[in-house]
């Protein structure tokens, strides 16, 4: 899969963009001049702002996610002078028809201060599926320790599983199959990727796992051992289920 860039100013890069660009978690402040792409005429950001009394979120538990992508909605929506929002519908998103339905239906169950307002808007984003890695290749299975890597003894330091952080806030998984040298004295270094799944950042956080590991201490050391790493989501790598996002739009 090819990438080709288009370079635009903020002034011209779509409206969708600019949104999913300010609801990523890495990314960095966005300029002024997307942010006034971003934002409704109207008069819901007068001062003073319209706080939430109520603010209602989805089940986020109950909307079929994406696998290996997050969604978004963005809702704009007016409000009555006694707070009660009114007209809210979608105007941008990733198009999960569940999502939207459960964003708009959560904006109309809040409540605001500040009176009547109009141009008020409100981003949704639910985490992504699980996307399970591609299944392990036979060869990759079957592939054993070489030969000067002879009754290899288990770890007297574990490998530490750390997923590789834009794939974990993604929800896809994946494996690699690393060969490494152990020396005598129980370091594991001389690493190489023999294949990695979906992509080679697997591979690279491989290495990074065997590093953290450490053997008996030996005569010789060994040469030639093959390992495979796993990377599969539990409890503790599971990205936060956050609707409300920080940004004031």
């Amino acid at each position: 899969m090819t990438y080709t860039p288009t370079i635009l100013p903020v002034t011209e890069a779509p409206v969708a963009d600019l949104i999913a660009y300010t609801l990523a978690p890495d990314n960095g402040p966005m300029p002024q001049a997307g942010w006034d792409r971003i934002r409704l005429p109207g008069t819901c950001l007068d001062s003073p702002r319209p706080a939430p009394l109520l603010r209602a979120l989805p089940d986020f538990s109950r909307i079929p996610a994406t696998p290996g992508a997050r969604d978004w909605a963005m809702v704009r929506y007016d409000t009555g002078a006694g707070g009660r929002p009114r007209r809210a519908r979608v105007s941008f998103g990733t198009g999960n028809v569940a999502l939207e339905a459960a964003a708009v239906k959560a904006i109309g169950n809040s409540r605001f201060t500040g009176g009547a307002r109009t141009g008020c808007q409100y981003p949704f984003r639910l985490r992504a599926g699980l996307l399970v890695a591609p299944e392990m290749p036979a060869a990759m299975r079957a592939l054993n320790d070489g030969p000067n890597c002879p009754h290899r003894p288990g770890f007297t330091t574990p490998p530490r599983l750390i997923f590789p952080e834009a794939y974990r806030r993604r929800m896809i998984e994946g494996w690699a199959v690393v060969r490494y040298d152990v020396a005598s004295w129980g370091e594991i270094g001389n690493l190489s990727v023999v294949a990695a799944e979906p992509s080679e950042e697997f591979g690279a956080q491989a290495m990074t796992v065997m590093r953290s590991a450490a053997l008996p201490a030996s005569e010789r050391g060994l040469i030639g051992c093959v390992d495979r790493v796993r990377f599969v989501m539990g409890p503790d790598d599971m990205p936060s289920q956050d609707g409300a996002p920080k940004p004031i739009y």
